[in-house]
């Protein structure tokens, strides 16, 4: 007797070992995969920002904290196996329903900001199931009362193998491939298997059966939107922002990145149009470096007017390539670059008369690195004698902190600077030119235009201040 009893606590504790781990490595991988996409469900309202990626880091820790210790609380209960099953499929069904929904109900927290409104909507969003997952592990090592030190780390350390294979998952192949829809259902679906290797076929039935049901929901999307798909870098998609015109619209997140006409390669957008002025205040302009693509408008505009002209444009993004050829019709007659803009200008061998840096999605997503002293500095020795930097902004100096401490920091590098504001468009938009000749385009800023702030590579609070630009 004493021989079979022993076997049979040696097949519980085999089962034990796989058939649970295996549970709690797809509920560490369905949390992590949770918090690579949210930043993307969060992005549409409120930018792909560092308050984006703090928030949901914050909420999914403080989740994991409360579960690990409200689950200590109920693993002594007689009914904590049925627990573990109820907060597992109850995890698995938020994250599914979180992927087709999560879009449509972050518009109705714009109004808060964009400090407080991602951190109430990554709390509403992701803090139930992060909670529910986390607290399934303090329950199961209290299973396992014999060996509970052994029991402790092997669950801990198969939660987190699976938290790192969601993450390598979702960056390199779930979130290109799939989307949010589908990587949240893949999320779910793993979670909905490992629930059928614990005997409880009933929920796992009725997870595939939701899962089936929310693969043909629609996910939310555009008016008029004929191309929308998420990858590592962006939401991208294209509208028809005016069917009558043959105008289509490519927006990245939640900015308007440019709109083009299919009948003429003359820009739709005011701002874009100046590029033309822009050029011709270098003497016979013969060369061009352009940081951001998007709809590749300019280039594609500035090829026509100096056809002879040697344009590079780099794109930190190769789907924003392909669905600029595939949907916005760009043909292009000019080289393009695939990589972080301020990587590629670095690795030039050449100089440039033109210099024009795009890479600014709107107000709210500036990428740091392309506004400090070293960044501008790279540029200026990469200009010709006549050559001339050209920056977009949103946010008239008079308005943002940040456009000043921008002015402010390229004086120290440039000699001449001058504002061109977009009269015939969004008054906010406005052109800065650089150079170390005397320019004639524009105005020069004001002193009261520059704030003393010098952004730079170690310090470039470049979100906290568009913060206060918005709040104020």
């Amino acid at each position: 007797m004493g021989g079979k009893k022993r076997r049979q606590v040696e097949k519980s504790a085999s089962e034990f070992s796989w058939k649970t781990l295996a549970l709690l490595m797809c509920l560490g991988a369905q949390t992590m995969i949770m918090e690579i996409a949210m930043p993307r469900i969060l992005a549409p309202t409120f930018g792909n920002t560092l308050f984006c990626w703090t928030a949901i880091i914050t909420v999914v820790l403080s989740a994991l904290a409360i579960g690990y210790y409200w689950g200590g609380r109920l693993a002594s209960r007689k009914n904590a196996p049925g627990i573990v099953i109820f907060f597992s499929a109850g995890s698995a069904i938020w994250v599914l329903l979180l992927g087709v929904w999560g879009q449509r109900l972050t518009p109705a927290f714009y109004g808060l900001g964009i400090k407080t409104g991602p951190m109430l909507t990554a709390i509403l969003l992701a803090a139930v199931p992060a909670i529910l997952s986390a607290a399934v592990l303090p329950m199961v090592v209290e299973r396992r009362r014999t060996q509970a030190g052994l029991a402790a780390g092997e669950c801990y350390a198969w939660s987190t193998i699976g938290s790192v294979a969601g993450v390598l998952s979702t960056g390199y192949f779930l979130l290109p491939q799939l989307g949010i829809k589908g990587t949240m259902m893949t999320a779910a679906a793993m979670v909905f298997a490992a629930l059928a290797l614990q005997g409880k076929t009933m929920i796992p039935a009725a997870g595939v059966l939701l899962t089936a049901a929310v693969y043909f929901m629609p996910a939310s999307g555009y008016a008029h939107a004929v191309f929308d798909k998420s990858n590592g870098y962006h939401r991208i998609f294209v509208v028809e922002s005016d069917p009558r015109k043959n105008i289509r619209s490519l927006f990245l997140d939640n900015s308007l990145e440019g709109s083009v006409s299919k009948d003429s390669a003359f820009p739709v957008l005011s701002y874009q149009q100046m590029i033309a002025d822009i050029a011709k205040q270098v003497p016979g302009p013969e060369s061009a470096f352009f940081i951001g693509g998007g709809a590749f408008t300019m280039p594609v505009y500035l090829k026509t007017i100096f056809p002879g002209m040697s344009i590079n444009a780099a794109e930190i993004d190769p789907d924003v390539l392909s669905t600029a050829v595939t949907f916005l019709g760009l043909k292009p007659e000019f080289n393009i670059l695939i990589g972080d803009g301020r990587c590629l200008l670095r690795d030039q061998s050449e100089t440039y008369d033109l210099i024009v840096n795009d890479a600014f999605k709107g107000m709210k997503e500036i990428p740091f690195h392309l506004v400090t002293q070293e960044f501008h500095s790279l540029v200026a020795s990469k200009l010709t004698a006549k050559g001339l930097y050209a920056v977009n902004v949103i946010g008239l100096p008079s308005r943002s902190r940040f456009t000043r401490s921008l002015l402010y920091t390229l004086s120290r590098e440039f000699d001449h600077i001058s504002i061109v504001p977009n009269s015939s468009g969004c008054t906010e938009n406005i052109w800065i030119l650089a150079s170390r000749s005397p320019l004639h385009y524009g105005r020069q800023p004001l002193e009261s235009e520059m704030d003393r702030l010098l952004f730079s590579d170690d310090r470039s609070p470049v979100e906290f201040l568009i913060a206060r630009d918005f709040t104020d």
